[in-house]
């Protein structure tokens, strides 16, 4: 397991010690969550979502602890700190202050999750949802799930239905994760709205979340910066560079459907992604499940898939300019069009889950995926996966 995520872990729970003191006052709170989680794929030779033949636990095991303090009657403040077993994933959660004015508003300031996802705020919560991990089809992207900024809360209380609207505005800079590869990732107006309509017991969620997307440097910073000395003889390759740099505006659109019933469920989220940036694919992705409550277990079924592609914007190219360092560029940026991922990909996942104690779960999942599942920036690291493989995923969730 990571050498960092126990001493994380450790200063969790000396802060978990800490606000226990001060709860007794009243005056901050606290509540948490974990999940230790293990992984392993059943088919030869293959990787699937971090894992591969060895059974892991590094993947998807963590640590999360919520402080929450009331500053006056309508001013609150809420830190979350995760300790992950993938030392790029612990972080300051969220750290925001909420204003509550009066019973319909609220406002929120910080550092927060971005509300695009039907499972976004519980996204490390395993204990809320019933699978081991989500879909990979919908929930392993290029996405920032946080930003910092401001957000809006508004909330409506029907006899029978209940509205709930959120707007965002904000901005990026933190590091995300593309298969083994890490890039600084950067948006300067990162901005969205959700709207949530509740009515008898369905549960409908429609959001876009938009924003200038830039990654600082990738595995194609050394392809541009050629290129670009290249274009001040030829504009051909300073076209060339800008193509290949990631910086763009783009669009994530999304809708759910969730029908949550006493001894059935059924739910089905899809998103789309759209943005104007050469070397980065379009998305577009569903999943759907079915499942069904037996006293404490509760069995599942989810189909999911994606489809993905890139901009027609650029071509392989046929010349050679007797430069041997510009002519390796050329050849090396051939290969990248020849190699870059195709992300389409399906899976079928069944899974059981087993709610042991009071907020106490253990769970496991079978998920067969067909295609190619890993998405996203161009990364010179490319994952082994022969078209399909089949991965077992199994542990225990908890919250307190």
């Amino acid at each position: 397991m990571n050498k960092n995520f126990w001493p994380i872990v450790s200063f969790v729970f000396s802060t978990l010690n800490f606000s226990a003191v001060a709860h007794e006052s009243s005056i901050v709170e606290y509540s948490g969550f974990g999940r230790l989680i293990a992984g392993k794929v059943l088919s030869d030779d293959a990787e699937l979502e971090g894992y591969g033949q060895a059974v892991s636990l590094t993947k998807n095991s963590l640590f999360g602890l919520q402080l929450d303090a009331n500053i006056s009657d309508n001013l609150s403040a809420t830190a979350q700190l995760l300790a992950h077993s993938n030392r790029n994933r612990s972080s300051l959660g969220w750290l925001y202050l909420n204003y509550q004015l009066g019973d319909s508003w609220q406002f929120k300031v910080g550092k927060l999750h971005t509300p695009f996802f039907h499972y976004s705020d519980v996204l490390d919560v395993g204990y809320a949802y019933h699978w081991v991990s989500p879909p990979d089809e919908i929930y392993s992207s290029y996405f920032f799930r946080q930003f910092e900024g401001g957000l809006a809360e508004y909330e409506w209380l029907g006899e029978d239905i209940t509205v709930s609207f959120q707007g965002f505005l904000g901005k990026v800079d933190q590091n995300i994760q593309v298969n083994k590869s890490v890039y600084r990732a950067q948006s300067d107006v990162y901005k969205g709205a959700a709207i949530n309509l509740s009515f008898l017991d369905f549960v409908v969620r429609v959001s876009q979340t938009k924003g200038d997307y830039r990654i600082v440097e990738n595995e194609l910073t050394p392809l541009i910066d050629g290129f670009s000395i290249a274009g001040q003889t030829n504009p051909l390759f300073t076209d060339l560079a800008q193509k290949l740099t990631i910086d763009g505006d783009i669009k994530f659109n999304q809708f759910s459907f969730h029908y949550p019933m006493l001894e059935h469920f059924f739910q089905f989220e899809f998103i789309k992604v759209d943005h104007n940036i050469e070397a980065l694919s379009l998305l577009k992705a569903y999943y759907l499940t079915l499942g069904k409550h037996i006293n404490q277990y509760t069995f599942h079924f989810t189909y999911s898939r994606r489809h993905a592609g890139y901009l027609a914007g650029l071509d392989k190219l046929e010349l050679t300019t007797g430069d041997a360092q510009l002519d390796f560029a050329i050849s090396s940026y051939n290969e990248f069009l020849q190699t870059r991922p195709d992300a389409d990909a399906k899976s079928i996942t069944l899974g059981m889950r087993y709610d042991v104690a009071p907020k106490v779960a253990l769970k496991i999942d079978l998920r067969k995926t067909w295609g190619q599942p890993f998405i996203g920036l161009p990364s010179a690291v490319q994952l082994t996966f022969d078209g399909s493989a089949l991965l077992m995923l199994g542990g225990v969730e908890w919250v307190f």
